[in-house]
């Protein structure tokens, strides 16, 4: 789903907000698929790792892989779109996912934000909370939610792409 919010002369910056989800790849598939990551002038790949509770306070290491390895997968990703011709960007940021994705993109002046979608049923995004939903209803700019594909066999491509 495509919500515009202003007039789009231009495709500046986009930001691709990731997580390790099936429905994340398939955002960024669908960005570089679609062609859109070439006509940005700059592509911004995010991923956001939680903000420690004060239960994992002392548990220091697991929070410095758990900043690696997202910093490992948005690196790939990039490696992995980087023949699209806009310059790609990666960022590991820290907190909750859809308030740092809203303000990597006010403070990136993103023309475009890009995220999966799951799909949850209304109970579940009550319950559980929805990235995508938030993200819709906050940003200043256009969002577009990526569901997992009718567009392509999302098993044969996405599942079995070892850099995602």
């Amino acid at each position: 789903m495509l919500l515009v919010k202003r007039p789009l002369e231009t495709l500046r910056a986009m930001l691709i907000g990731v997580d390790r989800s099936i429905e994340a790849r398939t955002a960024a598939a669908f960005a570089g698929d679609s062609g859109l990551i070439g006509l940005a002038e700059r592509t911004i790949i995010a991923t956001v790792t939680p903000a420690a509770s004060f239960l994992d306070f002392e548990d220091v290491d697991a929070d410095r892989r758990g900043r690696d390895d997202a910093a490992s997968f948005v690196r790939g990703l990039q490696q992995a779109l980087s023949h699209q011709g806009s310059r790609i960007e990666g960022l590991v940021l820290h907190g909750e996912p859809a308030a740092a994705l809203l303000a990597l993109a006010q403070q990136e002046t993103a023309d475009l934000i890009i995220v999966g979608a799951r799909g949850r049923t209304r109970m579940q995004r009550l319950l559980l909370g929805s990235v995508s939903q938030k993200v819709m209803m906050h940003a200043a700019c256009a969002v577009l939610t990526v569901r997992s594909p009718g567009w392509r066999n999302k098993k044969n491509h996405l599942e079995n792409t070892p850099i995602f």
